[in-house]
């Protein structure tokens, strides 16, 4: 929503957080925005992105550092190594924007000096970059040819002796290297007067800047002229940067980056000074009422990601104008800001309590709930399938291992390097580690990242929780296991550096050697305590730029590595997710939502996003193949030996697709596949969708392809592949495919009903993806970011307005019976979502504060149903949703409703719901509770008599 890149494909690359995108509107039509929701009692949830900003040519801050380096006022600004090991970046920043070598490119005269006219600068041109030239180098151009200057007006002519003192000025302009505020500003005057003063005698003598552009020839490089590519290669020597093949990022960046994207920088937000820039306009909306709340994108990236939270509670209630309590904590109500965060939890990982947030963006639920719908009977059966395609066995978590080290030798090894000599440093203040190598260092950081068990902990010098301990020993302990060849004790100095305990070791003599030497001592201890400071210091920083590195790969290494190669079922493979959990007991999720209550009870419950690998839809799909897996194996056994002949033969040991590329396509496309057999048209798109994701995911998962490497063969070998199943399909494998395909859409449809009226009602915040209004079946982007026709979900809307609206039952039955019949145009979705929001909307304490209750299931089919009450004093209302229907007889056919599946099988009512009404929400009909033991229960094949799941109000 800040200002970004123009045609940025995500919005990330900010380039000025003090203005609104102008690709989304303006400052007026936003404020008109916000109005009209305020009008209708809604407001905005702004999502930001904190951590960094687009490393283009639109950002003032980034341009001013490349043309001014250290000097510059926002040096400090940006997270940069400004001491590498590289001796030539320092006091540089690596500039990794070359198509090729920067050898190859200076040769080939890419690279255009340029000289404005119009504001007297200098500026570098390389097709769509223009790069600043640093004012102290700019004497090297104004002093070429500066005889036939002379010659031309004169040694004593005034503008020919101003010409001389300019070029003198920016020759003597203030490099400051040390962060000296008051030098800093000397600079940025002296500068701003030399360019005056350029600009003021270019003007008043027009041969001045005709003979710079003349001059402008002798540092061109097209021509085979070895002297003006060395005069380039001096004056670019003398920038505050370092140009490089983009290849050479992943070894030498001295920038952190967001994640591995060279154009986005990172900010170091926990500066004052950056927090009050880069937040101006955000507490200006949340002190005018535009937005209510914030998600926080990639808090992991931050430096100190408690200490942010709290200064954004902190200036916010200043905006707010309302007291901020001292005891307020995690997940409170009275936090004077509604802020969401998207931080990926491990299973047995909790947010801090110390976090002043409402809870996460959801990732957490959105794989709780899909697991709900794997059947974990059939975990055995799934794996030994794979695992007998792929040809051998595969244990996932040595795969994450080897990808996170893949990670750390690849795109994210000069980070790596930046920690090493951080660490090397370290290490030569002790005389017990001063024999640690900087390779073996290297490579016990390694180790000890690709063992961490979690994206990262938040160690700081006030606060080290003892979880972030477990973690830390955990790490250390397993890494020292696996690696035999380096001395242990490294492993044990890292240890002491990550829980902030390695002391320094002084050498000097505490003890004086006369009676006369108590000054001497007491200067010394004095000097010694400063040196101890100046070392712990230096510790908790390491301490802290770890964490800021082992969550990245974590990412890298398990989302967008490992998921891509770990195929056993793909609805697994989710963000925040967890392969190896293959599924959970409906005990599992009420739990989980009985503790979100308790910590969290606002925090966003979602199953879609940006930035999910597969659509709610598509996972509950996928899904269904837990249930079936001997069909799924004859299926998958003949669709393979059918295509067999399409696969392309790249080596003695590859195929285009491998095994692995071509059990993931078919349970890809098993989970995209139009409801209705799509014609030419909607087929070749398909086709494109496909080639797409499937290009993409060979490239993450680096097996056969990358981003880096691409291996244009295998690449085509794949695309050829997929245009050969889908646009010219065998009529053997039609035959196959389609039932199987209709049976597992059908399926998939109940699995995704059941899922969205759990997040609708769930202890939580419900967070609706665009889109998924209607059946949604969309893969990971770019994909889940086409455009959305809201014409036609707003048109079925307006079709569905009669039973939204309906008094009764029996004016309601004879519609809803039809989109129940025939689900495939996605209004029952519709309809569960409207009628479900509506009663939210009436009834908001209920959801907001109401308590929850798992309720008992009696009867054959006790393991398919998952129930539960919310109540608030006299209010309730009554959740239940099958799952896992292939068990109840509905394998090939019908649906999961009345008594013929459900038998007797019971929902048992808790004693305090004992002889109150019931309600079915969704169709208007009274249900009659009976007696069970001495009970009183609702028969589930009235609960689902007419709709496969059920909403009930209590009375």
């Amino acid at each position: 929503m800040l200002q970004a890149r123009e045609n940025s494909p995500h919005g990330y690359d900010i380039s000025n957080h003090q203005q609104l995108s102008s690709e989304i509107g303006s400052y007026e039509e936003f404020i008109q925005l916000a109005s009209i929701l305020k009008a209708e009692g809604m407001s905005l949830i702004l999502d930001i992105v904190p951590n960094h900003m687009g490393a283009a040519q639109n950002n003032p801050w980034w341009m001013d550092l490349l043309e001014n380096g250290t000097s510059s006022l926002y040096a400090d600004y940006f997270d940069i190594d400004w001491h590498p090991l590289t001796e030539d970046l320092k006091h540089k920043i690596l500039l990794p924007i070359l198509g090729d070598s920067y050898g190859q490119v200076l040769k080939n005269g890419e690279l255009q000096l340029r000289f404005d006219q119009s504001t007297a600068r200098f500026w570098l041109d390389y097709y769509e970059h223009t790069i600043p030239v640093n004012p102290v180098s700019y004497p090297l151009i104004l002093g070429q040819r500066l005889e036939v200057l002379e010659a031309r007006l004169g040694q004593s002519n005034p503008a020919f002796l101003e010409y001389q003192s300019i070029m003198t000025a920016f020759e003597r302009l203030p490099i400051e290297t040390e962060g000296c505020w008051e030098k800093k500003e000397e600079r940025i005057r002296e500068k701003n007067i030399s360019l005056g003063r350029l600009l003021a005698l270019g003007n008043n003598t027009p041969e001045i800047f005709n003979f710079i552009q003349e001059t402008l020839q002798d540092f061109q490089t097209r021509l085979p002229d070895i002297t003006n590519q060395n005069r380039l290669h001096r004056l670019l020597e003398m920038q505050v940067y370092r140009l490089s093949n983009w290849r050479v990022a992943s070894d030498e960046i001295n920038y952190r980056r967001f994640f591995d994207i060279n154009d986005l920088v990172a900010l170091r937000v926990e500066d004052p000074r950056v927090f009050a820039e880069t937040h101006a306009l955000i507490l200006r909306l949340i002190e005018e009422g535009w937005i209510s709340g914030l998600r926080i994108d990639h808090p992991d990236g931050l430096y100190d990601p408690a200490a942010y939270f709290q200064q954004l509670q902190i200036e916010a209630s200043k905006r707010l104008n309302v007291a901020l309590e001292p005891d307020l904590q995690l997940g409170d109500p009275r936090l004077p800001l509604y802020v969401a965060i998207e931080k990926i939890l491990a299973p047995y990982e909790r947010l801090p309590q110390n976090w002043l947030v409402q809870g996460t963006t959801g990732y957490e639920f959105a794989n709780t709930v899909n697991g709900l719908f794997v059947q974990q009977e059939h975990e055995k059966e799934m794996t030994r399938i794979y695992e007998k395609t792929l040809g051998h066995p595969i244990h996932f978590e040595s795969l994450v291992h080897e990808c996170k080290k893949l990670i750390m030798r690849t795109t994210l090894n000069s980070e790596l390097g930046v920690l090493t000599q951080q660490l090397y440093r370290l290490c030569k203040q002790n005389w017990r580690s001063r024999d640690f190598t900087l390779h073996n260092l290297r490579s016990a950081l390694m180790e000890v990242v690709a063992c961490f068990p979690v994206y990262r902990t938040y160690v700081t010098n006030e606060s080290l929780s003892k979880k972030d301990g477990e973690y830390i020993d955990w790490a250390i302990n397993l890494a020292k296991r696996h690696s035999t060849a380096i001395d242990s004790s490294i492993y044990d100095f890292l240890h002491s550096i990550l829980l902030l305990e390695a002391q320094l070791e002084h050498l000097t003599d505490t003890q004086p050697s006369s009676g006369t030497g108590d000054s001497r001592k007491a200067s010394s201890s004095t000097t010694e305590v400063n040196e101890a400071l100046r070392f712990r210091a230096a510790v908790c920083h390491f301490a802290m730029k770890f964490q800021q590195y082992s969550g990245p790969v974590m990412a890298k290494g398990l989302e967008d590595t490992s998921f891509y190669r770990y195929n056993r079922l793909v609805s697994l493979n989710e963000v925040g997710g967890e392969p190896t959990v293959f599924g959970i007991s409906a005990a599992t999720f009420h739990y989980r939502n009985q503790q979100r209550l308790q910590r969290t009870p606002h925090t966003l419950l979602s199953t879609t996003t940006h930035d999910t690998k597969r659509s709610e839809d598509v996972r509950a799909r996928i899904s269904v193949l837990s249930e079936l897996p001997e069909e799924w194996q004859k299926h998958l056994t003949s669709w393979r030996r059918i295509h067999r002949h399409l696969l392309q033969r790249l080596g003695d040991d590859v195929v285009a697709p491998c095994p692995n590329d071509e059990y993931l396509f078919y349970q890809t496309l098993l989970g995209i596949w139009p409801f209705e057999n799509p014609r030419e048209e909607e087929r070749a798109r398909l086709a494109d969708r496909l080639e797409q994701y499937m290009l993409k995911a060979a490239r993450e998962a680096k097996r056969h392809t990358s981003w880096i490497n691409p291996n244009h063969s295998y690449e085509a070998g794949l695309q050829a592949f997929i245009r050969g199943v889908v646009l010219k399909p065998s009529p053997l494998f039609m035959r196959s495919f389609l039932p199987f395909q209709r049976q597992i859409a059908r399926l998939g449809q109940f699995n995704a009903l059941s899922q969205t009226l759990l997040k609708l009602t769930c202890p939580g915040v419900p967070d609706l993806y665009q889109g998924c209004e209607l059946w949604d079946l969309s893969l990971v982007d770019p994909d889940n970011r086409r455009p959305v026709d809201y014409a036609v979900r707003q048109a079925q809307l307006e079709q569905l307005r009669p039973l939204l609206e309906a008094p009764d039952a029996q004016t309601l039955q004879k519609s809803l019976d039809e989109i129940v019949r025939d689900m495939n145009d996605g209004r029952i979705k519709q309809y569960l979502i409207a009628k479900v929001l509506g009663y939210r909307q009436a009834h908001p304490a209920l959801f907001q504060q109401g308590l929850y209750l798992p309720l008992e299931i009696s009867g054959i089919y006790s393991d398919h149903v998952v129930a539960f009450v919310r109540y608030l004093e006299q209010e309730a209302i009554i959740v239940a949703v099958p799952r896992l229907n292939t068990w109840l007889g509905l394998r090939r056919s019908g649906q999961p409703c009345g008594k013929r599946v459900w038998k007797n099988t019971q929902l048992l009512l808790p004693d305090f719901l004992q002889h109150r009404p019931v309600t079915n929400l969704l169709t208007l009909e009274p249900l009659a509770p009976v007696s069970h033991h001495a009970q009183s229960a609702l028969n589930l094949s009235d609960v689902f008599k007419d709709v496969p799941v059920g909403f009930l109000r209590l009375a």
